[in-house]
């Protein structure tokens, strides 16, 4: 359910600066909130990794259902 909506999502909703809890560094936290068929929002946050400069996947951080 939770892949689904990730996948079906057609925009980042917020961007959040954090910092890596292991290393300290700078990092950004994406929120996305997305539906799944069934029409069942979520809210997903988590982080965009790069690799040679390229956008690659999406970490997932945590992830609940949308309540409006």
């Amino acid at each position: 359910m939770i892949y689904e909506a990730i996948q079906n999502a057609v925009a980042i909703n917020k961007t959040l600066r954090s910092k890596d809890p292991k290393t300290g560094e700078k990092e950004y936290l994406h929120i996305i909130v997305s539906s799944t068929k069934k029409g069942t929002l979520i809210y997903t946050k988590g982080k965009i990794k790069k690799k040679d400069n390229e956008d690659t996947f999406y970490i997932l951080i945590s992830s609940k259902r949308f309540v409006a």
